[in-house]
């Protein structure tokens, strides 16, 4: 799941907290800005054995990753001369061989922004059905989707706001996770609950938690099926302008492929949100205090 492995990734950074931007009771919020050599030691960390072990060991808890009934930002598409705005939603989608995907990267864009990069050795397989309302035709369909991607590389855009102890405050109340510390308990983690336990741990020190940005690209796509169907007589005469695909190539340098990414790269973050909105934000703590 990717907001798993993105929440996984970057939760080390509680370690950066060396600049105040802001003071609330006993915690102050990360400003990642002020942290060149930690992010250097991050980047070095989670190219680790150990630290790809724990992110597989999260992710596989939602291989295959299965998701229904949810809503997408609307879009504004340009057809037959008129301009339309698609209602989006997806009715189910089924993501396998997302445990293949490991963070490579993570770069500081602002005190509370990164761009993180994320890349698979292998095969993703995505089957989804999405429901659309076109207005103001006032036309529904729905497109069922279907492809392999070899070797998906992304590159995500996320706001992270995190809590560490303010100055003062006594350890026996609060404690930051560092990378250090981080690497010592993956190297003693050897069952999966222990890996959730920390992962619980880490959690607890956000505040909020959400993709802005999403870029995807991948060596070759196979498999690509899309087929249209609707309920409405009117709807069925003009699905046959749309391009439809069974076990398609696609040419990266066409139009097409550029469309429907830029589509993709503007739709993705309201998906990743509301995954992280069900499955993360009940997990975050919002405190820096130890519990005991």
């Amino acid at each position: 799941m990717v907001p798993v492995i993105i929440l996984a990734a970057i939760g080390t950074l509680v370690s950066l907290c060396g600049s105040i931007a802001a003071s609330k009771d006993s915690c102050v919020q990360i400003d990642f800005t002020t942290q060149e050599e930690e992010f250097a030691d991050f980047n070095t960390m989670i190219r680790s054995p150990k630290t790809k072990k724990f992110l597989t060991s999260v992710v596989g808890s939602y291989d295959p990753l299965v998701r229904e009934n949810v809503v997408m930002d609307n879009i504004s598409y340009d057809f037959m001369a008129q301009s339309l705005t698609l209602w989006p939603v997806i009715d189910s989608m089924r993501v396998t061989g997302l445990s293949s995907i490991l963070p490579h990267f993570i770069n500081v864009n602002t005190s509370n922004s990164v761009t993180m990069g994320l890349a698979s050795s292998s095969q993703v397989t995505v089957d989804a059905t999405v429901n659309v309302q076109v207005e103001p035709m006032g036309m529904s369909l729905t497109v069922h989707l279907q492809c392999d991607l070899d070797r998906p590389k992304m590159i995500l855009g996320a706001e992270v706001n995190m809590l560490a102890c303010a100055t003062g405050v006594p350890v026996s109340q609060c404690s930051n996770v560092t990378v250090s510390n981080l690497q010592s308990q993956f190297a003693k983690a050897t069952t999966k609950k222990q890996y959730v336990s920390l992962m619980k741990e880490v959690l607890m020190k956000f505040e909020s938690a959400s993709v802005t940005a999403f870029l995807l690209d991948f060596r070759s796509i196979s498999g690509l099926t899309v087929e249209y169907s609707s309920p409405d007589i009117m709807t069925k005469s003009l699905l046959h302008f749309l391009p439809s695909f069974t076990d398609a190539v696609i040419d990266k340098k066409s139009d097409m492929y550029r469309t429907w990414m830029s589509k993709l790269s503007a739709s993705a973050p309201a998906v990743l949100n509301a995954m992280i909105i069900k499955s993360l934000a009940p997990l975050f703590g919002g405190t820096c205090l130890s519990d005991d």
